[in-house]
Formats: C-alpha cells, sequence, structure tokens
C-alpha cells in the first residue's frame, strides 16, 4: 500500500493488513512492527539518568532565555535575535526531549532516528545561549553599567550552552546495539517501507 511520505516514515518498518472487525462490521487496518529495535548500550540506571539530565537541561536553557529576556540589554537587536532564534530552536529540542523522555527502552527505527532531531535542537539552541551571552557581554561593556541581573543571565547562559553540549556530545558518542525483532507477521501483511518519491 502507499499513503504519504510522512505515513511512510512514522510507520517505517511496520507491515500492516486489512482486518475484518465483526463487531463493527467493517474492515481496519492492524499494524505491527517487524523492524529491528535499537537499545542503548549501557545500564538501565544510567538510561534513566541521561533522561533526567536532558530533561533538566531543556529546564535550565528555558530559564536562561527567560532571564535573557527580562534583563535591561534585551532591547538591542543583537540579543533580540538570539533570543528569539533562541525560542524556537529550545521548544524543537524540548518537544525531542519529552520524546526522548517518554521513548521505551527499545526503541523502534522511527524513534532512533528522532536522536538526530535531538542532536540538532541541542546545536542550535547551544549556538543561540552562546550569542545572546556573548551580546550580554558586549551590551555591559558598551553601556559600562554591569547589572547584577545582565551578569547572571550571562551566566546562566554559559552554563546552558555547556548542558547543551553535553547533550549534543553524548548523543553523538551513544553506541546503540541493534536487537533482532522477533514479532509474528502474516505473510499477507504488506511493507510500509520509506518512500522517497511518492
Amino acid at each position: 500500500m502507499s499513503y504519504n511520505r510522512f505515513y511512510h516514515s512514522y510507520f517505517e518498518n511496520y507491515t500492516e493488513k486489512e482486518v475484518y472487525d465483526p463487531r463493527r462490521k467493517r474492515l481496519h487496518i492492524e499494524r505491527t512492527y517487524a523492524g529491528y529495535y535499537y537499545r542503548q548500550n549501557c545500564a538501565d540506571k544510567t538510561w534513566k539518568q541521561y533522561k533526567v539530565r536532558y530533561l533538566l537541561t531543556a529546564l535550565v536553557a528555558a530559564f536562561a532565555l527567560i532571564l535573557q529576556g527580562t534583563a535591561e540589554s534585551a532591547r538591542e537587536w543583537y540579543i533580540v535575535l538570539p533570543i528569539v532564534a533562541g525560542i524556537l530552536a529550545l521548544a524543537w529540542f524540548a518537544v525531542y526531549t519529552a520524546f526522548y523522555v517518554f521513548y521505551p527502552r527499545l526503541l523502534e527505527i522511527r524513534q532512533y532516528k528522532d536522536r538526530n532531531t535531538l542532536i540538532g535542537a541541542a546545536a542550535a539552541s547551544m549556538a543561540c545561549c552562546m550569542a545572546a551571552a556573548v551580546g550580554n557581554i558586549t551590551w555591559i561593556f558598551l553601556n559600562r553599567s554591569p547589572d547584577i541581573h545582565d551578569i547572571a543571565a550571562v551566566g546562566i547562559d554559559f552554563l546552558a550552552a555547556a548542558l547543551l553540549f553535553y547533550v549534543f556530545r553524548k548523543e553523538n558518542t551513544m553506541q546503540y546495539i541493534k536487537i533482532k525483532n522477533n514479532s509474528k507477521i502474516d505473510n499477507d501483511s504488506y511493507d510500509i517501507r520509506v518512500r522517497n518519491e511518492e
């Protein structure tokens, strides 16, 4: 069966078949995941710790944006731009961090591939935090008025950037184990594969 690209991407490595439901008296699609599973090559305790660390990183980065956005220096364009870009990047990062936190131990191919988006979002958020921090330092020197709020904003920006770099590096170097799927697949099921062209 062929659907749109998003459908094939979302259900990559699934099989599907039409099954008659006698109660509802109609056909419905039944899907079974048939691809390999992916598992982080670490202890369960470490896997859970990564989830907590990534979630804390998202919270610290959000706090950094709020603190930076409420600082006196936030009126300058060279600080406003990183803040606006940071909001978009952090929203992206937060969504995929939430996915990461709630995903099971054994990942399906789509869930495994989501880590690439998490890595990209972490890099983008880190760049925005660094740009905001540099902009704020510039503002402090230009105005010769180091306000405690602005100094705190710079500090939390650097902390958030360091934590985001940790996520970026950790996910880039994380080893995953490929695990065979032993699900029973009916012979009359259709394979759902990623379509490059529809």
